[in-house]
């Protein structure tokens, strides 16, 4: 018991740390030149209205496109979650959906969990059809007109924080969520309901996994995913050279506060097309938004763990809903979500 205590007294101290460490300002991590870079991509202009919801419809804005949307269907929110847990999904991806239904969102807790999906007008009819069929089936599909695919994401995941603050006032903890991520929801809600969890709903906080700044922006990884700038006459629609910190997509937690200010300054900078280095990096960072790094996720694709609450998983459907239930059922992850209701008590 006394061992048991020091582990956890050490796991506190080494989380703090990890907090003053990765809550710093990005521009403390970038050379003079990246820093100065960052502070030019900055537009400002009365001409451009912000990110905002009109009732039907929305507008995200960036820069140097502004598009609007419509709402084609929402969902009754019943109560008043405090927890919003939202999963990017592709419209033809019919059957993850449903193993996500039948594994972790089958769950009854305090956590609202919806997906997000967008018709555009070129979308295929028999999708569309399906989609709303769906959607008014199981109650749990945001469904909007915006072009879903993956070149949009940035679009995808504002519409997402967007709809967390103008759709659900009572959402305090919006969360993005991939569709390939194994999420387990018990564990996660014993962790950050633990006296010692370093999420904090009141502040300016995004929570996840920390990629730290400096990292090329032209990269093997990154070079098809950039589009041509008419406006910088460039080969990215970023015009720097390296990123500022940012928190990997896969799974990612943004507090009410931060949300929306991370909405409100998407007018001041140009559209990219990786989100999470946009929104999580550069957005947080001219806005203040503290990234906190988060405990027990595992988003580099590795082998999956029982003792992680969320793992991005390169698992086709039956091999997730097999590691899911194994999981659940194995005695190392009961004993790990024992241990953390007792700290919660």
């Amino acid at each position: 018991m006394k061992a048991r205590k020091i582990l956890i007294t050490v796991a506190i101290l080494a989380s703090l740390l990890a907090y003053r460490y990765y809550s710093q300002r990005t521009m403390e991590f970038l050379i003079e030149e990246d820093q100065m870079c960052l502070q030019r991509e900055w537009y400002e202009s009365s001409q451009i209205n912000s990110t905002a919801d009109y009732g039907n419809s929305y507008q995200i804005s960036f820069s140097d496109v502004q598009s609007t949307f419509k709402w084609i269907h929402i969902p009754k929110i019943s109560g008043s979650p405090e927890i919003l847990l939202i999963v990017l999904s592709r419209p033809d991806d019919f059957s993850r959906r449903n193993v996500i239904r039948h594994t972790w969102m089958s769950q009854e807790n305090e956590i609202k969990y919806l997906f997000l999906i967008g018709l555009g007008a070129n979308m295929d009819g028999k999708i569309k059809e399906v989609v709303m069929a769906e959607a008014k089936l199981f109650g749990d599909i945001v469904v909007t007109s915006m072009e879903d695919r993956y070149s949009k994401l940035s679009f995808k995941t504002l519409t997402l924080l967007l709809f967390g603050v103008s759709k659900v006032p009572s959402a305090q903890l919006i969360g993005k969520i991939d569709g390939d991520v194994l999420f387990f929801p018990n564990l996660f809600l014993s962790t950050i309901k633990n006296e010692n969890s370093m999420i904090n709903v009141t502040s300016a906080s995004v929570y996840g996994k920390i990629a730290e700044a400096g990292v090329p922006i032209v990269s093997n990884c990154c070079k098809r995913f950039l589009k041509y700038n008419f406006r910088r006459n460039s080969l990215i629609s970023f015009g720097c050279t390296r990123y500022a910190f940012y928190l990997a997509g896969p799974f990612y937690l943004v507090t009410r506060s931060a949300a929306l200010r991370l909405l409100e300054a998407s007018k001041h900078r140009n559209f990219h097309k990786i989100e999470d280095t946009l929104i999580t990096g550069v957005l947080a960072d001219d806005t203040d938004v503290s990234r906190v790094q988060l405990h027990r996720i595992n988003l580099g694709q590795e082998k999956g763990t029982d003792l992680v609450f969320a793992w991005h998983s390169p698992l086709n459907d039956p091999e997730y809903k097999d590691l899911y239930y194994k999981t659940m059922s194995s005695q190392q992850f009961k004993e790990k979500l024992r241990l953390q209701e007792i700290n919660v008590t």
